[in-house]
Parts: structure tokens; sequence; C-alpha cells
């Protein structure tokens, strides 16, 4: 007898930073190969922060395009979700939310 996984939801997309380190992580680590990946996420990220609002536009306007394809996708599972959360819930914790 086999079974078939239940499909797995969508993950939420990667916010502006995370998609300025992820375009400039390759080019990065090739100038600096010893530096530990936290090294150079921090300076990656340090460098996002040092951008203009219009260079950075255009990570905010990817990571809000995005979201609102996640969102159409998953907010009709949200309602099941929900409900799997309350039916989780032990009733030590229904008795401190009441």
């Amino acid at each position: 007898m086999t079974t078939t996984a239940p499909p797995q939801p969508p993950k939420r997309p990667m916010n502006a930073v995370f998609r300025y380190n992820q375009e400039h992580m390759d080019a990065y680590r090739k100038e600096n190969p010893s530096k530990k990946i936290t090294e150079v996420t921090s300076e990656l990220s340090a460098r996002y922060s040092k951008l203009s609002e219009k260079e950075k536009q255009k990570y905010i306007d990817a990571y809000d395009k995005a979201n609102e394809a996640y969102k159409k996708v998953r907010l009709p599972d949200a309602e099941p979700e929900r409900l799997r959360r309350e039916a989780r819930q032990s009733p030590a914790q229904e008795e401190s939310q009441i």
C-alpha cells in the first residue's frame, strides 16, 4: 500500500534584504573566499542598508509581487490551518484562553 504525502504549503517569499543578498552573494564570495557565510551575509546586509530608497525599490517591488502571489495561493488555506492549530492545542492551553 502506497500513501502519498500531503502537498506542502507554499513557502513565504524572501524579503528585500534576502533578495539583495542572493543576487550579490556569488560575486562577493569570489572576492572574499576566506570569509564565513555569516560574515558575508552581515556585510551584504550592511551594504543593502546603505542603498538609497530608489536602489532598494527594485528588491522591495520584487518582494511585493511575490508576496501578492503567495497570498493568493495561501489565503484559501488559512481557515484549515487555523482549524489544525486549534485541534493541536492542549486542554490546558484552551482553558488559559478562556
